[in-house]
C-alpha cells in the first residue's frame, strides 16, 4: 500500500511539474540600445576589421552630404555626441544601402565606430593620467594666482569626469585599438 501511495504521489508530482509547456509570453521588441550601451560593449576583431574596411566609404558619403563626424550645439559630452552621430544614417540617403552592399549595416558600422572611438579616447586618457596628477600637485603651489588656480580646478574637474567615462571602456577594446592603431590612423586621416 505504501508503495502504491508513493507511486501515486510521484505521478501527481510529474503531472503537475511536467505538464504542457507554458504559453509563450508576448514578446515586445527591445528598445534600441543607447549610445552608452553600444560604446562600452566589447569590440571584436571582426568588428574593427569591418570598420576599417567601410569607414573610408562612410566618410566619403558624409562629406558628400555636407555633414561632419562632429556634434551640434546641444551635445555637451561624449555620449550625447555619439547619440547625434548615431542618427546620421537617417540624414544621409542611401548610406545604409551602401553599407549593406559592403557586407554590413549602419547599426553594425555605428556600433563599431562608437567602440573604436571610445577605445581611442580611453587610450589617450590613460596616457594623460600622469599629467593629471602633476597638474593636481601644481595647484598646491602658493605662487599660482587664485584666478589661475580656479581655472585649473575647473579644467581638472572636467578631466576627471572624462576619466570616469573612459574608465568604462573594456580593456580588450583598448588593446584592439592599439593592435590596429596604424590602420586606424590611415583610414581616419
Amino acid at each position: 500500500m505504501k508503495r502504491l501511495f508513493a507511486i501515486a504521489v510521484l505521478c501527481m508530482l510529474c503531472l503537475s511539474m511536467c505538464g504542457a509547456p507554458e504559453e509563450a509570453a508576448d514578446v515586445t521588441p527591445a528598445e534600441p540600445e543607447t549610445a552608452e550601451e553600444i560604446a562600452f560593449a566589447p569590440l571584436s576583431e571582426m568588428e574593427i576589421q569591418k570598420f576599417l574596411k567601410t569607414y573610408p566609404m562612410v566618410k566619403e558619403e558624409v562629406d558628400k552630404a555636407g555633414k561632419k563626424f562632429e556634434t551640434e550645439g546641444e551635445a555637451t559630452d561624449v555620449m550625447s555626441a555619439l547619440g547625434q552621430m548615431g542618427k546620421m544614417n537617417v540624414e544621409i540617403a542611401g548610406l545604409d544601402a551602401k553599407l549593406k552592399a559592403a557586407g554590413t549595416s549602419w547599426e553594425e558600422f555605428f556600433a563599431s565606430m562608437a567602440k573604436v572611438w571610445m577605445a581611442v579616447g580611453a587610450s589617450a586618457m590613460v596616457e594623460q593620467k600622469g599629467e593629471l596628477e602633476k597638474a593636481k600637485e601644481e595647484m598646491n603651489d602658493p605662487n599660482i594666482p587664485e584666478a589661475q588656480r580656479e581655472m585649473m580646478k575647473g579644467m581638472l574637474e572636467g578631466l576627471e569626469e572624462q576619466f570616469k567615462v573612459f574608465d568604462k571602456v573594456p580593456q580588450q577594446n583598448i588593446d584592439l585599438v592599439k593592435k590596429y592603431w596604424k590602420d586606424i590612423e590611415n583610414v581616419m586621416d
